[in-house]
């Protein structure tokens, strides 16, 4: 079983003191930084899934790119990205894919470290968006903690809240427990379907008699609620919105009655849903 390497000794050109101990896992949030896109979440999880200790260099850029983005690092204020950073990928298959990312981060310019977890989830398929939850849990010394980080999961891809924390705190060595459960959904528009079907003078002529009918039926209405009415304003706003409204309907049953086409399927939406469970692969 493949461990993140949570311990692991900093590295001697970027030795750091540090003077108190702090841990920190900050509120979990659905949005995504910016950055971070479902095509480098699936190229990192496949690199870490096929060779977990030489995943490649596109998988490592991209885990590095989701450290970056997912932890903050702020370069401008002289923090660093660890040259190694570690990932366990999500098991394979299924309609979502994900990973836990592991880095320490150096500030070289108040010499402080902090090491720092994120899981991230993506759609497997394009077009396709995330519903559900993510969890990610991790021991910490001192004290034998345990973080955990739940976060919805919106969009085509989503990064967990970070969980960080700094020296001397530190995470414990072993297997981050991580899950994932939810559905991708994609909604299509389907449009109406027409054929053409050109109108007859004589149906042309029975549907201008259907009209008038129906104009004089909303007239002869609108006439009797005034009346109901009397001087009451509110009674005679809702007599014309609905003589307005018969009017309307009127008018858009004769447009198609008269129409050169017909329509044989009205439009719709098509909701293709798929649901999805990730747990960490035992590499």
């Amino acid at each position: 079983m493949r461990t993140l390497n949570l311990s692991r000794a900093v590295i001697a050109s970027a030795a750091l003191a540090v003077s108190a101990t702090a841990l920190t896992a900050t509120t979990a949030t659905a949005a995504t930084p910016s950055g971070i896109t479902r095509e480098s979440v699936l190229t990192a999880a496949a690199g870490y899934r096929a060779n977990p200790d030489n995943p490649g260099g596109p998988a490592i850029k991209a885990v590095r790119s989701i450290l970056h983005r997912g932890c903050a690092v702020d370069i401008d204020g002289g923090e660093l990205l660890d040259t190694t950073v570690e990932a366990i990928p999500a098991k394979a298959g299924g309609s979502a894919d994900g990973l836990v990312a592991y880095g320490q981060i150096f500030n070289i310019v108040d010499e402080s470290q902090r090491d720092c977890v994120v899981a991230v989830v993506a759609s497997t398929l394009p077009d396709f968006t995330l519903s559900g939850t993510s969890t990610v849990s991790v021991q910490t010394d001192p004290g034998n903690k345990t973080v955990s980080v739940t976060t919805p999961l919106t969009g085509d891809v989503t990064v967990s809240a970070p969980i960080t924390v700094v020296p001397p705190a530190t995470f414990t060595g072993g297997f981050p427990a991580f899950s994932a459960t939810g559905a991708i959904t994609k909604t299509t528009n389907v449009p109406a379907v027409k054929v053409k079907d050109k109108k007859t003078t004589s149906e042309k002529k029975a549907a201008k008699k259907k009209y008038d009918k129906r104009i004089k039926a909303a007239k002869k209405s609108y006439k009797k609620a005034l009346a109901k009415a009397k001087s009451s304003k509110s009674k005679k706003a809702a007599a014309k919105k609905a003589y307005v409204a018969k009017r309307a309907t009127a008018k858009a049953k004769y447009s198609y009655a008269i129409a050169g086409y017909r329509i044989v399927k009205k439009a719709t939406t098509s909701t293709d849903s798929r649901p999805f469970a990730l747990s960490l692969e035992l590499l």
